[in-house]
């Protein structure tokens, strides 16, 4: 769904005629993107909906009216990579299968295929539904030398794109633009709060996979550096696709920030 606030009280948003039925959006997770105003990028759950507006989990962040915005279903496991069935290995365990890893915010989950549905280790529920949040990166580990190719559709966003930054532990975040991009580029040093120090082990890190080991990345507070080089590591590429794994330094700091990815192009109108 596409459409305008008519109205906003708090973070419930109301919309004049939308046609939606009283808890649609509970059936499975849903999000709402704000596409113009000064949050624009930014996505929020939704955790309650009427005839005509709808609730979001959006502490401290204001609305106003006018603002466009969409509405679309959180992906999953079973989105992504296949319900019934999945072009990665299947196998009845975590030994025989290829495997996806997720960060859940506090630790690592592993989850597999067995032919018929995605379950973790030890349990037999299906984790079909397990949420892939937006801007989430996630690991993939495939068995032997065998290669997956996975093609994923949807659209270039018309808006900055804003990803969660979690303010403490870690996180796996993925590159959001559509094109190649470069470490210094992305700006994570410019995040509040964010740690920069004369060595990795006391500042926060960047982490890219290089196909057999992570690099680690940290800003002095001047440039970007690579654990074992020298020099700038600025013009570090960043491909389409890739995941990054965010590792915080250690200390109190206060809540999560946002990661803005900038459209890649800028949209003229004229008569």
């Amino acid at each position: 769904f596409r459409g305008v606030v008519a109205s906003a009280s708090g973070s419930t948003l109301k919309v004049s005629a939308p046609g939606w039925t009283a808890g649609q959006f509970l059936r499975e997770l849903h999000y709402l993107k704000l596409r113009s105003g000064a949050n624009a990028g930014r996505s929020f759950e939704i955790t309650a909906n009427t005839a005509d507006s709808v609730t979001l989990n959006a502490v401290g962040v204001s609305f106003a009216e006018k603002q466009l915005f969409e509405v679309f279903p959180a992906q999953t496991l079973g989105s992504l990579f296949g319900a019934s069935q999945t072009p990665l290995r299947t196998g009845t365990s975590e030994a025989t299968a290829d495997l996806v890893r997720v960060h859940d915010g506090a630790k690592w989950n592993t989850y597999f295929h067995t032919g018929q549905q995605w379950q973790m280790s030890g349990g037999t529920v299906s984790q079909n539904a397990t949420v892939i949040r937006p801007g989430q990166g996630v690991i993939l580990v495939t068995g032997g030398s065998r290669s997956v190719s996975l093609a994923l559709r949807g659209s270039v966003s018309i808006t900055s794109e804003w990803t969660a930054i979690p303010a403490s532990g870690e996180a796996l975040l993925a590159n959001r633009s559509p094109f190649e991009t470069s470490l210094g580029a992305m700006k994570f040093q410019s995040l509040p709060g964010w740690v920069t120090g004369v060595s990795a082990s006391v500042s926060d890190n960047v982490m890219s996979w290089n196909g057999t080991s992570w690099d680690v990345f940290y800003h002095n507070g001047t440039r970007w550096k690579r654990v074992g080089t020298q020099g700038s590591q600025d013009e570090a590429a960043i491909e389409v696709g890739e995941s990054l794994l965010i590792r915080r330094a250690g200390g109190a700091r206060e809540g999560e920030g946002y990661l803005e990815t900038s459209a890649p192009f800028v949209y003229r109108l004229s008569n």
